[in-house]
């Protein structure tokens, strides 16, 4: 039997593309999140991405390193909170809901797996890919208030599509020093998604089911810090 490769130019190529592709493997349910992993998150301690990096988590056996920074074009947000019951999480997105503000109040329990917050959804050029960023911690919420400063509309007080940069930066109290997000505007031009595709997700995004459940890998980042 030959060892020879096989030679890939006698090949018919394939009749679909990458997108297509991309489509049929990929859930449609759920957009890929970014997290800022901290020193004791399962992927850092697997040696998978290093501490203080964002992560693009697709599921919870695949990420993509992002580095200690990455642009985004900042698109919209909702409320988000949610209860942890094993590999489940269930999602409340409103704010009046009495099981949004029970969570709210117990995520001020250590260990409570209750967490709440600012999600935001963004375009990430680099990976061609709608995600989401979930603002859950205290010092991620603080952010998420300078995000909507830098992206407001003053007349209109409602948010408009901008250009971001994520960056990393190093918080401390008397006791413990972590990782936390920092924005900024973004002075780059890169390649921006159709009208079509940010309409199509924007409007998904807000309209969310009442109740939703899904699948994510393990999170610290609903700590109070």
């Amino acid at each position: 039997m030959s060892e020879e490769l096989v030679n890939i130019n006698a090949l018919p190529p394939a009749p679909y593309d990458s997108d297509m592709f991309g489509s049929l493997v990929t859930s449609s349910d759920f957009l890929p999140r970014i997290q800022l992993m901290g020193g004791n998150s399962k992927a850092v301690t697997e040696s998978k991405i290093g501490s203080g990096h964002y992560a693009l988590v697709h599921d919870a056996q695949s990420l993509d390193d992002m580095g200690t920074d990455f642009d985004c074009l900042m698109l919209s947000w909702r409320p988000l909170a949610l209860r942890t019951d094993g590999d489940d999480v269930m999602s409340v997105f409103d704010p009046s809901n009495e099981e949004f503000l029970k969570i709210k109040d117990e995520s001020e329990d250590q260990d409570s797996g209750c967490m709440y917050g600012v999600q935001f959804i963004v375009w990430l050029p680099e990976h061609e890919t709608f995600a989401t960023f979930f603002a859950a911690s205290k010092t991620a919420r603080r952010e998420a208030r300078n995000v909507h400063k830098l992206c407001v509309n003053p007349e209109t007080k409602q948010m408009e599509p901008t250009r971001l940069t994520f960056r990393v930066r190093l918080a401390s109290n008397k006791k413990y020093k972590w990782h936390a997000p920092q924005v900024v505007k973004c002075s780059t031009p890169f390649n921006m998604p159709t009208d079509e595709a940010v309409l199509k997700e924007v409007e998904r995004f807000q309209n969310p089911p009442k109740d939703g459940r899904e699948t994510v890998e393990d999170d610290d980042s609903g700590r109070v810090r």
